[in-house]
């Protein structure tokens, strides 16, 4: 590509020739032979020159020179692979709760008219029967709500009549049962989730 000043010089070079009418003796080439031999010279160093200036101003990544990648930071990586661990730290924390919390102090209450046993325990075990007459009480501590607990009171020597359970925590009751007439057994259970 020529621009406006190259085109001038070349065809001022042109019209010189083209004025010089004689014969070059010793190419044997007329004058117009000449001009376009100028034209054609000067076109060719041209380009040539302007090639070079262009890729002197390009950058180098665009002739697959070598160009050195940036650095790239760490710190935001870093920073939110920590945010990342508490979060799972904490989510595990909430999830896992803490054991104390879980625990409650059981009251359980047994009713009946004539002689009964009770027993009471954690969810799977079992416990020896207490013999009563009337009413019986006892408070159990520490128990592990999700193990859960139960207590079963029986007619010992079928005399019993209106048998009853209550398991009570913290003044509230959270299953009370009655055996129907004719039973001479009820149950009664702490539930998974404790009424408030």
């Amino acid at each position: 590509m020529t621009t406006p000043n190259n085109n001038e010089r070349i065809n001022k070079a042109a019209d010189s020739l083209k004025n010089n009418k004689h014969t070059d003796s010793v190419a044997g080439h007329n004058a117009s032979e000449r001009v376009e031999n100028v034209k054609n010279h000067t076109t060719e160093h041209v380009n040539r020159t302007e090639r070079v200036h262009r890729t002197e101003h390009t950058h180098p990544e665009e002739h697959g020179s070598y160009a050195p990648e940036k650095k790239k930071k760490i710190w935001p990586w870093l920073l939110a692979l920590l945010l990342l661990l508490l979060l799972i730290i904490g989510g595990c924390a909430a999830l896992g709760g803490n054991k104390d919390d879980d625990k409650v102090n059981v009251e359980l209450s047994a009713t009946t008219t004539g002689d009964a046993a009770v027993n009471h325990h954690p969810g799977g075990a079992e416990a020896a029967d207490n013999a009563f007459t009337d009413t019986w009480t006892t408070t159990v501590n520490d128990i592990n709500v999700k193990d859960g607990y139960s207590m079963a009171v029986t007619d010992k020597d079928g005399s019993a009549a209106n048998l009853g359970c209550k398991i009570t925590v913290d003044g509230v009751v959270q299953d009370e049962q009655t055996a129907a007439e004719g039973e001479n057994k009820v149950v009664c259970n702490l539930p998974d989730e404790l009424k408030k």
